[in-house]
């Protein structure tokens, strides 16, 4: 066989072998002999142990390091700088200057959401080192210290006695006045929706009366061409006046449904009367106060709950590990014959105590008496 090798432009071995029959047969040379030996190559890419980022996905290993370098220099830069925040609004706590350092608190969070001194910064400002409890109630603020542990912390803390004798005492403000309003705007609404049913009957059937003037209407008018008389067009007149009486006295129920209907809807508003705002504010007050105790009871109860889960799991692993000692012991008596933990003999030891001999022993013992009677027949 006749071996040739063919090399291209990118030094590609080619092997051109000649068969016997005289045909050429054509291998590449960089993978002959080789094909048992390649095998696939896994490749790994460690990513950070951080969220999944989509802006990370497609950089070479260098632009991740650079970027992650990057955000890295960015997140000091924001820590110092809110630091540099806070350490300007203590300065204008410590005077007084509530407002300001308000403001310089909250430009510190900005920076670093994360920074719990200026948290408490942040509410000791608003509260005027906590003598004023009003800035809990103020909107979106109780949402907002719900949402954040620090802050929740802080005001349960410093505020918490605050906070309880005011539920107290709207809860029993709010039980006085509430039943009476309630059952006064129930009232109102039964009188309100009679009212608002009235006009919207008389307005339905004025509308259908008109509709009903309006066929008419076209009727007479399909017969002017086709009768010789005058009664189509004396029909025609008669509806058309019909229709616009029966058209203005709907129009004038659609307006008193209109004012009824807007009464119906303005009883159910709390700030229609003066109880029911006050009834309304009260309420408000004691959904913020609920945000702010109740969630802070709910993580306290959470992580009572972990840790009598984390006591009780180290009870039941002591407990297991007893069982699994005494279970190893007590197979290692049974195997040496001696008895187990409680100085009680086992089951068998007990079994063949009360038989006096074990089951073997006895037939060898009536085997032997038999083999005695047996042997003094034949002496006889």
């Amino acid at each position: 066989m006749e071996e040739r090798i063919l090399d291209d432009d990118e030094s590609r071995g080619i092997k051109i072998r000649r068969t016997q029959n005289g045909g050429t047969d054509a291998v590449d040379g960089l993978t002959e002999g080789d094909e048992d030996d390649l095998t696939e190559e896994e490749i790994y890419v460690d990513l950070p142990d951080e969220e999944y980022d989509e802006d990370l996905v497609g950089l070479t290993p260098t632009q991740l390091k650079e970027e992650l370098e990057r955000r890295e220099k960015l997140k000091r830069d924001a820590q110092e700088e809110s630091e540099r925040l806070k350490t300007s609004a203590d300065e204008k706590l410590a005077e007084g200057k509530f407002a300001d350092a308000e403001l310089l608190y909250a430009q510190a969070l900005v920076c670093d959401g994360e920074n719990g001194a200026a948290v408490e910064g942040l509410w000791t400002a608003r509260t005027e080192n906590f003598t004023d409890a009003e800035a809990v109630f103020q909107k979106n603020a109780a949402e907002e210290i719900a949402d954040n542990e620090t802050a929740r912390a802080i005001v349960v803390e410093k505020l918490g006695g605050t906070l309880q004798a005011m539920r107290a005492s709207y809860a029993e403000e709010e039980a006085k006045i509430a039943p009476d309003f309630e059952k006064k705007q129930a009232e109102r609404r039964e009188a309100f929706a009679a009212n608002r049913r009235y006009y919207f009957v008389r307005f339905t059937v004025f509308l259908f009366i008109a509709v009903l003037f309006c066929i008419g209407i076209g009727v007479s008018a399909y017969f002017i061409p086709r009768t010789r008389g005058d009664v189509p067009v004396i029909l025609v007149g008669v509806f058309a006046g019909l229709n616009l009486v029966a058209l203005a006295v709907a129009v004038v129920y659609a307006r008193k449904l209109f004012v009824a209907s807007r009464l119906y809807a303005e009883n159910e508003k709390f700030s229609s009367t003066e109880t029911g705002a006050r009834v309304a504010f009260l309420r408000e007050r004691l959904h913020a106060i609920d945000l702010i105790l109740d969630e802070a009871a709910d993580v306290a109860d959470e992580e009572e709950f972990a840790d009598e889960e984390t006591a009780e799991g180290e009870a039941w692993t002591e407990t297991d590990e007893t069982i699994g000692a005494e279970q190893n012991a007590a197979g290692e008596r049974v195997m040496y014959g001696q008895e187990n933990i409680g100085g009680e003999e086992f089951p068998d030891d007990e079994e063949n105590a009360e038989g006096g001999e074990f089951p073997d022993e006895e037939e060898n013992a009536e085997g032997g008496e038999e083999n005695a009677e047996g042997g003094a027949d034949d002496q006889i």
